[in-house]
């Protein structure tokens, strides 16, 4: 994702700026991808939330809420720094939001 690209940038561009080391950004992808995504995930969420008439605030405390729940034992947080998880944590939640949709609707 472009977005994430420019984060990485960033984030190497301050490495290399306070240790003279040059971390190549597929390296901060790696380490921060978990990150990008749960913050993506947020935000989606909240923006159809949004459109059932949920305040942003409480729309994100939802979110953070089911993100700090636990599939097989262990938080869906934790699942999304595992690139293969991702996408199942994702579908998870979109079916979750559309869910809670269909109950306040």
């Amino acid at each position: 994702m472009i977005r994430n690209f420019g984060l990485n940038l960033l984030l190497q561009r301050r490495v290399h700026h306070f240790s003279r080391v040059v971390v190549p950004t597929f390296e901060l992808q790696n380490a921060n991808g978990g990150v990008y995504e749960e913050a993506d995930l947020i935000e989606e969420w909240c923006l159809d939330r949004e459109l059932d008439g949920l305040k942003p605030l409480d729309a994100a405390t939802e979110a953070m809420s089911w993100l700090r729940g636990e599939e097989d034992g262990v938080r869906r947080q934790a699942l999304l720094k595992d690139s293969q998880r991702r996408s199942t944590v994702r579908r998870q939640a979109r079916a979750h939001v559309r869910e809670l949709s269909r109950n306040t609707g």
